[in-house]
């Protein structure tokens, strides 16, 4: 059923799935920053975090269909 769902959601929105990588992309840089404190590892947690919000504002925001078709 979840499947289902995702394929739903993908015909709707095709850029979900980058969207959803990202989402994977900030959670392995917050595992690594808070495994080793290091400044780069903070990085790593940070700079994901501010490129999906400002993905998924876009995301949110755009109204033209597909991939601007």
């Amino acid at each position: 059923m979840a499947c289902e769902i995702f394929i739903c959601l993908h015909a709707l929105v095709p850029s979900l799935p980058v969207f959803f990588k990202g989402f994977a992309l900030v959670g392995l840089g917050s595992f690594a920053f808070h495994a080793t404190l290091l400044y780069e590892a903070q990085l790593a947690d940070e700079l994901p975090m501010i490129y999906v919000a400002s993905y998924s504002a876009f995301i949110l925001y755009n109204t033209e269909t597909g991939f601007g078709g």
